[in-house]
């Protein structure tokens, strides 16, 4: 609450480390916001007064990013690509019982500190209201919802450690079986606490463990596609890269269009599920481009009113129908082998 050079200086830093959050990932900004407002509110409801200092001080640190938000918030009103990536870039939670059962083994040592004195609990507020403010906005009426879970293990950790380390384990160091174990040679009240550590950190981890051991054998052993791609696939990707203008736009499956722009560079008609702006409608026809029922007057439309310059045609696409793109005489084929076909789209 003073006005020392340090506090200026911490709440500059904290400027620019919002303005970084900002240009990295701006959809913290909710969660910094709402949550040092609500601990203002309650410093100044536990002091009744308004702490005017310390006002400056969170002015001066949201200050330095609002600019940027104000930019951020003029494109997407203006701009017709970014309005409509804002509407589809939907993330939304799913039900409440899934954040349950990931944080219940923290949840139950972090409940546990409302159990210690009040000066001690005071002391962690602010981890409680960050921990409640996320539980709020992920259930928010917003499109970012599933993004605000972002470092709430932060909070989460600390308040369960606190519980354990102070509420816990204080308790078990009373019990007639840690006083007897402790009286043995080998056994030390100390050691005993390090092994109820170890054991419930491991108890606590079996999830996670187990989730290791699944993705070790999914990625070591079965190697689904298109997670795992055949080398053949790879080459015909090298090949739009070696012989392709990063401009000339590739029609291909949505798998296929989600990995063409990292491994060739080309623009693809559908790829990345967010960046691809009208992605349901562009999917539904890229699937009905492939689908051997539909009219070539359709699939020369599609790829005049868009300008594909190349249509990709491997395992993904094959999936999506029976169309045979060699018997389409707009399609020229331009590489070839055993596991994927490019064709050069020849429309007047």
């Amino acid at each position: 609450q003073d006005v020392s050079p340090m506090r200026f200086y911490t709440a500059l830093g904290a400027g620019v480390g919002n303005l970084l959050i900002g240009i990295v990932y701006p959809f913290l900004m909710y969660l910094m916001i709402a949550v040092t407002g609500v601990y203002f509110v309650f410093l100044m409801w536990q002091r009744r007064k308004i702490l005017w200092r310390a006002l400056i001080g969170l002015g001066i640190a949201f200050a330095i990013p609002a600019p940027l938000f104000v930019y951020y918030q003029i494109v997407l009103v203006t701009n017709p690509v970014f309005r409509q990536w804002n509407t589809q870039a939907t993330t939304l939670s799913p039900h409440p019982i899934h954040f349950v059962l990931t944080y219940t083994p923290l949840l139950v040592f972090a409940v546990l500190t409302w159990r210690l004195d009040p000066t001690r609990r005071r002391a962690l507020v602010f981890l409680w209201i960050w921990v409640i403010v996320v539980a709020l906005l992920l259930y928010a009426p917003i499109t970012q919802q599933r993004r605000f879970v972002e470092g709430v293990q932060v909070p989460l950790a600390i308040l369960a450690a606190v519980g354990l380390c102070e509420v816990v384990l204080p308790r078990l160091t009373r019990t007639r079986v840690f006083v007897a174990l402790s009286q043995r040679p080998d056994y030390s009240m100390a050691g005993l606490q390090c092994l109820t550590i170890v054991f419930i950190i491991a108890l606590a981890s079996i999830a996670s463990l187990y989730i290791w051991i699944s993705s070790v054998v999914l990625l070591g052993f079965v190697q689904p596609y298109p997670l795992f791609r055949p080398t053949l696939e790879l080459q015909a990707m090298d090949w739009l890269r070696a012989n392709t203008n990063s401009n000339d736009a590739v029609l291909s499956s949505y798998w296929t269009g989600s990995f063409i722009p990292a491994r060739a560079g080309n623009r693809v008609f559908v790829g990345h599920l967010y960046e691809t702006i009208h992605f349901d409608e562009k999917r539904a026809a890229t699937e009905k481009f492939f689908d051997a029922a539909t009219d070539d007057v359709s699939r020369l439309t599609l790829l005049r009113d868009y300008g594909i310059a190349y249509v990709f045609w491997g395992r993904a696409e094959r999936d999506l129908g029976a169309f045979d793109p060699e018997r389409a005489p707009y399609l020229e084929r331009v590489f070839a082998n055993e596991e994927a076909r490019i064709y050069r789209v020849r429309v007047q």
